[in-house]
């Protein structure tokens, strides 16, 4: 199974955090399927495609209000995957961009 990990500090509230991390995971091509403000998490997937077999996404916005904190994890959905030919290093990279592009 390939799985990465990621965590970002943004100067942000932690509510625009968690908008901005919606936003992400949109560009990235994932369909939120659990979204909860309250706990700060996000739990997403995207679709198979010609570098990927698709990849579970978990995001954890914690932090105080300025200093937000954003952690993601991203898993192949097939755990017999070994190589994924850069796609959860491309999401991972993107998500990142989005998330830090106004802070």
């Amino acid at each position: 199974m390939i799985s990465r990990e990621g965590h970002f500090n943004v100067q942000l509230t932690v509510a625009n955090a968690f908008r901005l991390s919606e936003e992400a995971l949109i560009v990235i091509g994932g369909r939120i399927k659990v979204r909860d403000r309250v706990a700060g998490r996000l739990v997403a997937e995207t679709p198979w495609s010609l570098k990927s077999w698709g990849e579970n996404i978990q995001v954890a916005v914690g932090g105080a209000d300025g200093a937000a904190s954003v952690s993601i994890r991203i898993d192949s959905k097939v755990p017999t995957t070994l190589i994924d030919w850069g796609q959860s290093a491309d999401n991972m990279q993107r998500f990142g961009d989005w998330l830090t592009k106004t802070s």
